[in-house]
């Protein structure tokens, strides 16, 4: 940041997931929010995430879904039905671990 600064350059810190959860700021904004997590046969649990920015006074926004319960639960539907991959070609990208299904 100093060089950019001696250079005039507008610049600022990039916020960590972590660096906005314990920044009083974005708290004291109303810049965090609650999600449910619903996973498939088991309890559900609440995730708090960084809200929607920016945030605006007439539509603020809020998260309607967050996502999946397990990373790469769609892995295999994307990479057939919109990639156009082979079931072929899915496993040899699993067993290289170039990427993920549960």
């Amino acid at each position: 940041c100093a060089a950019m600064d001696a250079a005039g350059i507008p610049n600022g810190k990039i916020f960590s997931i972590q660096d906005i959860s314990e920044e009083p700021h974005f708290r004291v904004r109303g810049m965090l929010e609650k999600v449910q997590i619903l996973p498939e046969g088991k309890e559900p649990w609440e995730l708090e995430i960084p809200g929607v920015t920016p945030r605006l006074s007439k539509t603020p926004g809020c998260t309607r879904w967050p996502g999946r319960s397990r990373a790469g639960e769609d892995t295999r539907s994307v990479l057939g039905s919109v990639l156009g991959k082979s079931e072929r070609e899915i496993e040899a990208l699993l067993e290289r671990g170039v990427v993920h299904a549960p």
